[in-house]
């Protein structure tokens, strides 16, 4: 009885381990490996409970005990979302995916094991093959965006994640777009920041991942299409940020027309490790009114 006891524990306490740990992170294949994992602990989760309530090998779908199952570890994938987004970790949707690929995956061998069928084994592989999708996909990206280096991002090629930050609104324009003529004598892709009036809207470079070491300066192309002076923001933080590193945050003039904005590293390393560079934001410090300005050419030197 005290054995069943423990190993029932056990099973609880797997199920809070996604709380309670994360796996580092130090390039983006080992992010979205972190994630997979979701999917690993749930499979061995789901074949734990079934062996420990001997639940029947056939007829699963039909069978009430393997419903409330399914239904109780969902939930508790679920819960932990919930619960991580208190803990200054974010809920995700994309996890309680991979929780119930490792639910059905688990479902799966356990009916190999109870009916010795090798199909059924080799289905359920199959189906956890999705749960390495994006880890395999990540790995190839990161493969490209380190052999382009000391080009970060110029929007012709790989770029690490181009997003919207804070409401501001990111697309790339193509050479042949009507809009490419706002900046003349450039004949390349570009990006586009929209932004409102709000609070440090802008161009996120998300998952960049990449040793900026050796390097002296980080430079961008920017276009300010106004008759007036303004100013860009630029923020830089690590994979370490924030639980054991600083950022880094700096303005530089913006002047009507096209501008070349440089920053030394050597700055930026009395805050940030340059050797896991992680996250570039280019923002409007706080605009009181929208409007938009256009990016390329982001490049180590």
């Amino acid at each position: 009885m005290r054995t069943k006891t423990w190993y029932l524990l056990g099973l609880l306490a797997m199920l809070l381990l996604p709380l309670l740990v994360k796996l580092p992170a130090y390039s983006p294949t080992w992010q979205a490996l972190n994630d997979t994992a979701h999917s690993v602990l749930f499979l061995l989760l789901c074949i734990g409970f079934a062996a420990f309530y001997k639940l029947p090998g056939q007829h699963i779908i039909t069978t009430r005990s393997w419903q409330l199952l399914w239904a109780a570890l969902l939930s508790g994938g679920v819960g932990i979302e919930v619960l991580q987004s208190f803990i200054g970790r974010s809920a995700s949707v994309y996890d309680v995916f991979l929780d119930s690929i490792g639910i059905g995956v688990g479902s799966l061998l356990y009916c190999a094991w109870q009916q010795k069928r090798a199909s059924l084994a080799a289905i359920a592989c199959a189906l956890m093959m999705f749960a390495f999708i994006n880890p395999l996909w990540v790995s190839y990206h990161s493969h490209l965006l380190h052999k382009q280096l000391p080009i970060v991002c110029n929007f012709d090629g790989p770029c690490p994640w181009a997003l919207g930050f804070n409401q501001g609104r990111f697309k790339t324009l193509k050479p042949h777009m009507p809009k490419n003529s706002l900046w003349p004598n450039n004949n390349s892709e570009f990006g586009l920041l929209n932004y409102p009036a709000a609070p440090y809207p802008g161009i996120g470079i998300q998952n960049a991942f990449a040793s900026w070491a050796g390097y002296k300066e980080l430079c961008a192309e920017l276009y300010w299409p106004y008759l007036f002076d303004s100013q860009i923001g630029i923020h830089i933080h690590d994979a370490n940020f924030p639980h054991k590193s600083d950022k880094f945050d700096s303005t530089a003039a913006l002047k009507p027309g096209a501008n070349t904005v440089c920053i030394s590293l050597e700055v930026v390393a009395k805050n940030v490790d340059l050797t896991a560079a992680k996250t570039l934001i280019y923002y409007k410090p706080a605009p009181k009114d929208a409007g938009e300005l256009y990016l390329d050419n982001i490049r180590l030197r």
